[in-house]
């Protein structure tokens, strides 16, 4: 790499930049405070003149000494800053310095007038001395204050940025310099070392040498190491070509648009048995689109592995050509093909049919009541817990907590096989009554059953609707085997989950509403209450 950008040279242009600015920024201050302060000057050494004669102009004025006012006025001119001076004492005393007369060439703004009080009595005032300062002059003596100010900014900037250049080139730029062209010809593994000088060891550049020197050291022992792996590998290589071969998992090689490549005798004998028209279509087919029931599963593992690298394992479903369960645990990783730089995908596949099913079998335990097949209270709160994250504040849920009415007085009577016979036969009624595809008819243990709704947002009438729809339902005759028609009724709660968020809450507020209406007449439904009415 060839290094067309100097960091020094970039350090010198903005030393040179930063001093240009400090001289731009300098310059109008210091001419704005020279001028004044050397015109301020000036008019204060013509008052320490006008005090040192102040009393000659007074006697002068007092005795109207020609001779006198003429020897104060020619001391005042000897100033080059004064350009005209004129004594005045009265009855018309009047003593000019040589020159023209101010009144005809000098503007009344370059006059000052000095108040002579009488030697003899110092509060009487006996004239005055009018002097006239030589404004062109005291400017321009102003001017050169500015320029010679300005020319010391100037060459002390320049004096500063020259020791600043050499100062950062001594202690940065040949150090810098020096360090790069041995990092130029460093080469991984070799046993050379980055040198620095014993001025740098503490600071900047000999940490980054010291950091080099580690990593070259780190790089060294990764060869040595890898060329001692590659001797292992090699062995291992021959070993697992042969388990490649002969072991029970199915191993799969794809390219990057699944069309499959390798595979080991196994993957197609026992793990996924293609039938024969599926197997005459795998070298055009993508494999995962002919082995799996939901191929998109499968693609998203793809999918994860390209995009953050390592693995991504699922239980997947295959497609089963007699309809039973089948199922593999898939482990899918990606590599690119060293010669053709090609994108492979990788996966090895076991079955794991057995353990899917009997997880979905104790689930299904867990969640279900095994008399009625209908959802428990884990069930109806897994539910909940579901639908509510899906809502998203476009719909609600309702819960109704049922009681049966007069089903103890059919249990003692006719026993308990006519009671689960009752419960059945109220489960499926109560199921008819909703909408399979998103409610939900639970069964809390006893005569107790619980109905979730999923309606759109304050949508009372309705969820009161099919609660008569469920009075009506339940108190229809049931017919016994070996007895008589029965009849029960059925007390609901209502509660909803914009008043009671959670499942808990919900439950027990609908439970509250159903032992109000046992308490108050039975066979009819309430709603419960809430902070809003």
């Amino acid at each position: 790499m060839v290094v067309t950008q100097s960091v020094q040279k970039k350090l010198v242009t903005i030393l040179a930049l930063c001093a240009l600015a400090f001289v731009v920024l300098s310059a109008p201050v210091i001419s704005y405070v020279s001028f004044n302060n050397h015109t301020r000057n000036a008019s204060d050494q013509q008052e320490r003149l006008v005090e040192a004669v102040s009393q000659s102009a007074s006697i002068a004025a007092y005795v109207q000494n020609e001779a006198i006012a003429q020897d104060v006025l020619n001391g005042l001119m000897l100033d080059d800053e004064i350009r005209y001076v004129r004594l005045l004492g009265e009855e018309g005393f009047i003593a000019e310095s040589e020159g023209i007369p101010p009144d005809q060439t000098m503007p009344e703004t370059h006059l000052t007038e000095h108040i002579l009080r009488s030697p003899v009595e110092p509060h009487e005032k006996i004239g005055s001395l009018m002097v006239w300062a030589n404004e062109p002059l005291i400017r321009q003596r102003a001017i050169d204050s500015v320029k010679n100010d300005i020319l010391l900014l100037v060459s002390l900037s320049v004096l500063f940025s020259i020791a600043s250049i050499l100062a950062a080139n001594r202690l940065v730029g040949a150090p810098l310099r020096d360090l790069a062209r041995q990092l130029s010809q460093a080469r991984p593994g070799s046993s050379e070392v980055i040198r620095v000088g014993a001025a740098h060891q503490q600071d900047e550049i000999g940490l980054v040498a010291n950091s080099v020197n580690s990593f070259l050291g780190i790089t060294r022992e990764a060869l040595e190491a890898e060329r001692d792996l590659r001797l292992k590998v090699e062995k291992l290589d021959r070993h697992y070509r042969n388990i490649f071969a002969s072991t029970h998992v199915g191993i799969v090689v794809m390219d990057e648009n699944g069309v499959l490549l390798h595979n080991n005798p196994v993957l197609l004998e026992r793990i996924i048995p293609l039938s024969a028209n599926d197997r005459s279509r795998l070298p055009e087919k993508a494999f995962f689109d002919l082995a799996f029931r939901r191929p998109v599963e499968a693609w998203t593992l793809v999918d994860s592995v390209r995009e953050q690298g390592g693995t991504a394992s699922a239980d997947l479903e295959l497609v089963s050509s007699d309809g039973s369960p089948a199922w593999v645990h898939c482990i899918v990783s990606s590599s690119r093909d060293k010669d053709t730089g090609e994108q492979l995908v990788e996966a090895v596949m076991y079955d794991v049919t057995s353990r899917i099913v009997e997880a979905s079998k104790a689930q299904r335990m867990a969640q279900e009541d095994p008399l009625t097949g209908l959802q428990n209270r884990r069930g109806c709160e897994l539910y909940f817990e579901r639908t509510s994250s899906q809502a998203a504040g476009m719909s609600e849920l309702a819960a109704m907590v049922l009681d049966l009415d007069g089903f103890k007085a059919v249990n003692d009577s006719l026993g308990h096989a006519a009671g689960d016979q009752l419960l059945k036969v109220i489960a499926q009624r109560l199921q008819a009554c909703v909408r399979s595809d998103s409610d939900l008819v639970g069964r809390f243990g006893g005569d107790e059953f619980v109905v979730i709704l999923n309606l759109p947002s304050k949508n009372a009438d309705a969820v009161g609707r099919i609660a008569q729809k469920i009075l009506d339902e339940v108190s229809r005759p049931i017919p016994m085997d070996g007895a008589s028609d029965v009849s029960v009724g059925v007390s609901i709660g209502i509660a909803c989950s914009r008043h009671f968020p959670g499942f808990d809450q919900l439950i027990k507020a609908a439970d509250a509403a159903m032992y109000l209406v046992k308490s108050t007449g039975k066979n009819s439904f309430q709603f419960a209450k809430h902070a809003d009415k």
